[in-house]
């Protein structure tokens, strides 16, 4: 697991700063599972602030709906392998979006809301990382669920300018 700390600290810092409440959830969880004696041998070398990382390998994935988590936190996806960034895409048909979903992609969305899927990608190898919080974690140590993500948010950390600008509405 030493080999996962600087690419994880990465995308922890990338959750930071696209849904700070939830990196303070897994934060606050992370913690509680180093001071607990059961987890902390095993928690002390885990670096991702999220609960769980499942692993695809070469498979496509039907169009789903995330089963656990909350709707307001968002599931982090990263992309690694051999196939053409050309021919691997990500739909998310319920918002009429189809991405590039090449090696070296991260992709925050809230997996509970939005139906997403992945088809088949041609030649060579696709190993996606799918980073996601556990609901029955967060709420066995007793960690406050957090709240949603909103352009407000974002906008008071932007000067009246800008936010007129670019037309934001607050």
């Amino acid at each position: 697991m030493e080999d996962t700390a600087e690419p994880e600290d990465f995308l922890n810092i990338v959750l930071l700063l696209t849904h700070p409440s939830l990196h303070r959830i897994g934060s606050s969880i992370l913690q509680n599972l180093r001071d607990f004696g059961e987890t902390k041998d095993i928690a002390s070398r885990w670096h991702s602030v999220y609960t769980g990382i499942a692993v695809i390998s070469n498979r496509e994935t039907p169009s789903h709906v995330d089963s656990n988590g909350r709707p307001e936190w968002y599931d982090l996806l990263t992309v690694k392998g051999s196939h053409s960034l050309r021919s691997s895409r990500l739909e998310l048909p319920e918002m009429g979006l189809t991405l590039a979903y090449g090696p070296g992609t991260v992709v925050a969305l809230s997996g509970q809301i939005f139906q997403h899927r992945v088809g088949f990608w041609g030649d060579g190898d696709r190993i996606c990382y799918a980073r996601f919080m556990r609901d029955e974690v967060r709420n066995w140590f007793g960690v406050e669920p957090g709240e949603w993500m909103t352009q407000g948010y974002y906008a008071q950390h932007l000067s009246e300018e800008l936010k007129r600008n670019k037309g934001f509405i607050i």
